[in-house]
C-alpha cells in the first residue's frame, strides 16, 4: 500500500513539474494580433455593449441604444479609417469629435450614476493603459545585466 501511495504521489509531483515546465504553464497560447481576423463594426459594437451591459448592469431598451450609438461610433471610426488620410492632426481630430459625439450619446442615454461609473472605469483603463506603455518605453529596465 505504501509503495502505490509512494508511486501515485511521485506520478503526481512530475505531472506538475511537466506544467510548469511549458510556456504559459500549460494554458493554450493566445492568438497574436499578427493571426487575428479584424472584427466587423457589429461585432465590436455588440462586444462593447455586452461589457457596458454586465459593467453598467444595463436593461435591454438602454442596451439597444447603447449598441446602436457605438455601431454608428465604429461605423466612422472604419470610415476615418478607410479614408486612409497621412495627415495625423486631421485624424487626430476626426477621432476626438468622433469619440466626444459618442460620450454625449451616453451621457443622453445613461443614468448619471451609470454615466459616472464608466467614466471611471475609462480612466481606471486609460492610467492602466499609459502606465503599461510607461513600462514599455524604459529601455533594460536592470534585468539580464
Amino acid at each position: 500500500m505504501k509503495k502505490i501511495f509512494f508511486i501515485v504521489l511521485l506520478l503526481a509531483g512530475s505531472a506538475s513539474c511537466a506544467f510548469s515546465q511549458t510556456p504559459n504553464g500549460g494554458k493554450p497560447k493566445q492568438d497574436t494580433t499578427a493571426n487575428k481576423v479584424p472584427k466587423t463594426p457589429e461585432e465590436r459594437a455588440t462586444d462593447m455593449t455586452l461589457h457596458m451591459t454586465k459593467f453598467l448592469d444595463l436593461d435591454w431598451a438602454t442596451a439597444t441604444k447603447v449598441h446602436d450609438l457605438s455601431l454608428v461610433r465604429e461605423q466612422q471610426l472604419d470610415a476615418l479609417k478607410a479614408k486612409g488620410s497621412k495627415d495625423k492632426a486631421a485624424n487626430d481630430a476626426a477621432k476626438m469629435k468622433i469619440d466626444t459625439d459618442y460620450d454625449n450619446g451616453l451621457k443622453a442615454i445613461l443614468t448619471p450614476d451609470q454615466y459616472a461609473k464608466w467614466q471611471a472605469r475609462k480612466n481606471e483603463e486609460k492610467e492602466k493603459h499609459e502606465h503599461k506603455n510607461k513600462q514599455d518605453s524604459v529601455p533594460n529596465s536592470g534585468k539580464g545585466h
